[in-house]
């Protein structure tokens, strides 16, 4: 019975190095609160990498409740400070943890080209001065929510990332193999040493 605690143990413990070692989230969730009180929350699935999330799709916005309709796309920005339909890539959007690195514009249409937009929300890079080099505005039901050049608040975006469902039952069996590894170890100290027969 020991031997097979032990191999379990050690089983829980190599599945959750396992878990932690090879689990990227990969579904984040975000939010943002403009200066003038509007909320603009949101998830996407992307990669990982760092502080950075790139690769990002199924994108889903709501600004005060309110859903994005249509099929939503990422896009990013390529000219800092300059006002073009050029300026737009359908490649290259990035989240960040951090406000200031973030370069994305989610909309409903084609940035690129500029047609068929009728919602969106962006925060990219804007040159606003080292301490704020980001814009961000949204648009919805006819309506702008423009924090324009400076506005932006930095601490007011957030970036989450969901942990995967299959994920929290391998962190949970690696938790208990170690509370069992911690249990065996404390009842091996509590034993009484053998006391010398005469």
């Amino acid at each position: 019975m020991h031997r097979f605690l032990k191999a379990c143990t050690g089983f829980s413990l190599a599945a959750l190095l396992l878990a932690a070692g090879s689990a990227q989230a990969e579904d984040f969730q975000f939010s943002y609160r403009f200066n003038t009180g509007e909320l603009v929350t949101g998830s996407f699935a992307g990669t990982l990498s760092g502080d950075m999330v790139s690769d990002i799709s199924q994108l889903a916005v709501s600004i005060n409740g309110v859903a994005f309709g249509g099929t939503l796309n990422a896009f990013s920005y390529t000219s800092p400070g300059n006002q073009c339909p050029s300026c737009f890539a359908a490649t290259g959007a990035m989240a960040s943890f951090n406000p200031l690195k973030n370069n994305f514009y989610f909309s409903d249409g084609n940035a690129v080209s500029g047609t068929g937009i009728t919602n969106y929300f962006y925060v990219i890079p804007w040159p606003n001065g080292s301490d704020n080099p980001v814009a961000s505005q949204a648009y919805i039901n006819n309506t702008a929510i423009n924090a324009y050049n400076g506005q932006y608040v930095p601490q007011n975006w957030i970036l989450s990332a969901v942990p995967e469902p299959a994920s929290i039952p391998m962190m949970l069996l690696g938790l208990a193999g170690i509370a069992g590894l911690a249990g065996q170890r404390l009842r091996g100290q509590r034993k009484p040493a053998a006391s010398a027969q005469a």
